[in-house]
C-alpha cells in the first residue's frame, strides 16, 4: 500500500500521498522481523520516500531520518549490488545537510561516503561516472571550506576519478566530469607529471567527442563556461613539459566548440549523398544533418537544454566523415599554414603566460615564454579599457528610444563625460602590451622594422585566449614622446578564432563562382529606438560611386528599402557585403547578437544557417562585432566569428564602439586600395578579390592615424577596426 502511494506521488506530486506512503510504509517496516530478507529492502524504500519530501519541504527532520534509515544498511556484506548506490546516497544526504548546518564535519562525511561507494562500484558499472562526479562535486566544497590545500587522500581521489574517466559504461557527460576532476586534481598537486597530460588528453578526447547523445552538453552555455578553462590548463601544463605541438592540439580540441560543431555539421550536409528519408516518412526530401543543424542552433539561440531521442537517431544515421570538425593534426596544420606570415597562439593561465608561433617551413611550434604577463595582469587591463571606454561612451548601453543624432555606431544612448586625468590610461595599457607581449613574440619572430620604403610587411594572425581575447593586441605600442613605435611598424595584423578556422581558409582554394562575384552594400541611418547615423548614407553612396568606376559588379540598398530577408538573399548572390548600420552584441544568448534594420533585424543565426559557399568578404561597419561574452571568451561567439562560420574567407569588424564621422573615410580608404594597389578587381576590372583586404585596412587606419594625434581618444577612434581571417 505505502509503494502504491509513493507510485501515484510520482506522478501527482501531491504531497499528502507522500505522507501516506511514508506512514504506511513505517507501519509496515515495524512489523517486518528484522531477519526477514526483505527488511532491508522496504528500510531503503523508506529512506527514498523522506528523501523526496525533504526535497519537497526541506524539513531537515525528513533528512535525518532518512540518513538513519539508510546508515543501517551499512552492515550489507561488500559483494552487496545495491551497496555503492547506498553510500553514493548517503553522500547526498550528508552535502545536504551541510547546507542546512553549515558544519564542515558533513561534508567530510559526505566526501568519505562517496570515496566509498566509487571504491565498491564495478569497473564495468553503469554508475561509476555518476558517483565520480558527486565525489568531484563534494571534493570541490570540501577544497573551498579549507584553507589548506586537499593533498591528504589526494592520490586515492585522482585513482577514483581516473577510473570514472576511463570507465566505458555509463554516461560519456559524466566521464567528461570523472575526467576534469581527474585532471585538475593530478594538475594542481603534480603538475609535472606525465599523468596529469594523460588525464588532459583523455578530457579534451571526451570533450571532442560530445557529438550525437553528448551533444546536449553543447546547447547549453553553462556548460561551454564549465569546458573553457580546460583547454588552456592543458596547454599550460604542456607548455610546462616542452610538449608545445600538445599544447596546440589541446587548445583546438578545447575551444571554439560551436563553431568546431557547426562546421562539421555543414561539411556532413555537402558530403551527404542525396537527402534521404531517415525519419520514418515525416520528413522525405531533408538532409539529416539538417535536420540536426537547425535544431542545435535553435537551442543555442533559445538556451533549451532538453533530451531529444530523435535527434539522437538522426544524428546516429549520418555516415561518418574523417577529420570533420575535427582540429588538424600538427602535420596537416604544417603542410597549411599561410606563407605570408606567422600564426601566434597566446595561451594564457593562472600560473603562467605562453606564446606558440606557428611559421610555414619550420617542423615545429616556436615556443615563447611570457614570464612578464600574466592573467591577473590581462585582467586588470581589459578591466581599465572597459572602464575607458564606458565613461567615453564607446560601449553599447541599453536600448532606448532617443530622437537626435550621434557621432557613434552603437545600440543605444551614450555618456560623455569623463576626465582629463584619465587620458593617459589608454597609452599605459597599450605600452604594457607591448613591452610585456607583443614585442617579445616579434623578436622570437625575428620581425624588425626594415626603413624601406615600398616593401611589404609580414602578417601575423593573432590566436588569443581568455580575457586577451578582449585586449587591443593589434594596437600595442609605444605612443606620444619621442621613441614612438608600435606593432603597425612591423607587420599586418588578423585574428582568428582559432588555428584550424584559418587553415580551413587557407586550403580553401575554389574560386567564387563568377556570377556571384560582386559586391553588395546597405546602409540603415535609423533604425527604430536606435540614435542616427547619417554618415551611412554618405559611406555607401561613396564605395556605390567608387565600385561602379572601377567596374565592379554592386548593388545597394538603403533604409527601408530593404528587410533582413532581402539581405540574405543578396548575401547569396554577392561574394561581398558591406553593413553600415548599428549592431548589437547578446551577452544573455549570443547567438541572438544581430544588426539592426529599419525593417527588423539580422540575426547572427540566421546567417550561419546559410552557408555561404561563395562568399569572399565581409565589412561590418557597425560597432562591437567582434565583442564577444567574457564569459564564453573561448567560444569567440560573436558577429564577425559568425560570418566567418557562414563561410566569409575574411571579415573587417569592430572591437567597439566606432564613430560615424570616421567611419566613411576608413572605408573609402579600405576600396582605394583593395582596388587599386591590392588588386581588388580583375578579369578587366569586372571581379571582386578580397585576398589584400588585411593590408587594406592597414592602409586605411594608417591613413586615419596621419589625420588624428595620439591622445587615449584619438587612439580609441581607429583601435576598435579588426581583420579577421585570411
Amino acid at each position: 500500500l505505502g509503494l502504491a502511494y509513493y507510485a501515484r506521488f510520482s506522478q501527482t506530486r501531491d504531497l499528502s500521498d507522500l505522507d501516506r506512503a511514508i506512514s504506511v510504509g513505517c507501519r509496515g517496516l515495524k512489523q517486518t522481523p528484522r531477519n526477514y530478507q526483505r527488511a532491508r529492502g522496504r528500510e531503503c524504500l523508506i529512506a527514498e520516500m523522506l528523501s523526496s519530501r525533504f526535497e519537497a519541504t526541506d524539513c531537515p527532520h525528513d533528512l535525518e531520518n532518512a540518513i538513519s534509515a539508510q546508515r543501517a544498511l551499512e552492515i550489507l556484506p561488500e559483494s552487496h549490488p545495491a551497496l555503492a548506490v547506498l553510500f553514493n546516497n548517503l553522500g547526498t544526504w550528508f552535502l545536504e545537510k551541510s547546507r542546512i548546518d553549515e558544519d564542515r564535519a558533513n561534508v567530510d562525511a559526505g566526501v568519505l561516503y562517496f570515496n566509498t561507494a566509487v571504491a565498491l562500484a564495478p569497473v564495468d558499472s553503469v554508475d561509476l561516472p555518476f558517483h565520480s562526479s558527486n565525489l568531484q562535486m563534494a571534493l570541490r566544497i570540501q577544497d573551498r571550506l579549507s584553507r589548506w590545500p586537499f593533498s591528504q587522500g589526494a592520490k586515492e581521489a585522482i585513482s577514483h576519478f581516473k577510473a570514472g574517466a576511463l570507465s566505458t559504461s555509463g554516461c560519456q557527460v559524466e566521464r567528461l566530469e570523472a575526467s576534469m576532476a581527474w585532471a585538475h586534481l593530478s594538475n594542481r598537486h603534480y603538475p609535472r607529471s606525465h599523468d596529469t597530460l594523460d588525464a588532459f588528453d583523455v578530457t579534451l578526447q571526451l570533450v571532442g567527442g560530445l557529438d550525437g547523445q553528448q551533444k546536449r552538453f553543447l546547447e547549453n552555455y553553462v556548460h561551454l563556461r564549465e569546458l573553457s578553462d580546460i583547454p588552456v590548463q592543458a596547454a599550460a601544463a604542456a607548455c610546462r613539459m616542452d610538449s608545445p605541438e600538445k599544447a596546440i592540439e589541446w587548445l583546438e580540441r578545447g575551444r571554439c566548440l560551436v563553431w568546431s560543431h557547426i562546421s562539421r555539421l555543414h561539411q556532413t550536409e555537402e558530403h551527404l549523398s542525396p537527402p534521404i528519408d531517415i525519419m520514418h516518412g515525416r520528413t522525405p526530401g531533408l538532409h539529416p544533418s539538417r535536420l540536426v543543424f537547425d535544431r542545435f542552433l535553435l537551442k543555442m539561440a533559445s538556451m533549451v537544454d532538453e533530451p531529444c531521442d530523435e535527434e539522437t537517431e538522426i544524428f546516429g544515421a549520418i555516415p561518418p566523415f574523417n577529420g570533420f570538425g575535427n582540429p588538424p593534426v600538427w602535420s596537416t596544420a604544417l603542410e597549411n599554414l599561410p606563407a605570408q606570415g606567422a600564426v601566434v597562439v597566446i595561451n594564457l593561465c593562472e600560473d603562467r603566460c605562453d606564446a606558440l608561433g606557428l611559421v610555414s617551413g619550420l617542423a615545429n611550434p616556436l615556443h615563447i615564454p611570457l614570464p612578464c604577463f600574466t592573467l591577473e595582469k590581462a585582467i586588470k587591463y581589459r578591466s581599465e579599457m572597459k572602464v575607458q571606454l564606458n565613461i567615453r561612451g564607446l560601449r553599447g548601453q541599453e536600448e532606448g528610444e532617443i530622437e537626435m543624432e550621434t557621432v557613434e555606431r552603437g545600440a543605444g544612448p551614450y555618456r560623455r563625460e569623463w576626465s582629463h586625468s584619465d587620458n593617459n590610461i589608454v597609452r599605459r595599457i597599450l605600452r604594457c602590451l607591448w613591452v610585456e607581449l607583443v614585442k617579445p613574440v616579434l623578436d622570437m619572430l625575428a620581425i624588425f622594422v626594415i626603413p624601406t620604403s615600398g616593401r611589404t610587411l609580414p602578417r601575423i594572425w593573432w590566436c588569443p585566449t581568455g580575457p586577451l581575447s578582449f585586449l587591443p593586441i593589434h594596437a600595442a605600442g609605444v605612443y606620444g614622446g619621442v621613441d614612438c613605435e608600435s606593432l603597425h611598424d612591423y607587420a599586418i595584423s588578423s585574428y582568428t578564432p582559432s588555428v584550424t578556422s584559418l587553415i580551413d581558409r587557407v586550403r580553401d582554394v575554389s574560386s567564387i563562382d563568377p556570377r556571384r562575384s560582386g559586391l553588395f552594400l546597405t546602409n540603415q541611418p535609423q533604425a527604430p529606438h536606435q540614435v542616427r547615423i547619417p554618415q551611412t548614407t554618405a559611406e555607401v553612396e561613396l564605395i556605390h560611386a567608387k565600385a561602379v568606376g572601377e567596374g565592379i559588379r554592386v548593388h545597394k540598398m538603403e533604409g527601408s528599402e530593404i528587410t533582413p530577408a532581402d539581405c540574405l538573399h543578396y548575401m547569396e548572390t554577392y561574394s561581398a557585403i558591406h553593413l553600415a548600420c548599428h549592431a548589437s552584441q547578446n551577452l544573455t544568448i549570443p547567438m541572438k547578437s544581430h544588426f539592426r534594420f529599419h525593417n527588423g533585424s539580422l540575426d547572427l543565426i540566421a546567417i550561419i544557417k546559410r552557408d555561404l559557399k561563395h562568399a569572399d568578404l565581409a565589412f561590418l561597419s557597425a560597432c562591437e562585432t567582434s565583442a564577444g561574452d567574457e564569459s564564453l571568451s573561448e567560444e569567440a561567439i560573436h558577429l564577425a566569428a559568425g560570418m566567418l562560420a557562414a563561410g566569409y574567407r575574411r571579415v573587417v569588424a569592430t572591437m567597439w564602439v566606432i564613430q560615424d564621422r570616421h567611419a566613411p573615410g576608413v572605408a573609402n580608404d579600405f576600396y582605394d586600395y583593395l582596388w587599386s594597389e591590392g588588386d581588388g578587381s580583375a578579369s578587366g576590372g569586372r571581379a571582386f578579390d578580397g585576398r589584400a583586404s588585411a593590408y587594406a585596412l592597414h592602409h586605411a587606419i594608417q591613413r586615419l592615424r596621419d589625420r588624428l594625434g595620439n591622445s587615449d581618444c584619438d587612439l580609441l577612434a581607429w583601435i576598435p577596426y579588426v581583420h579577421f581571417g585570411y
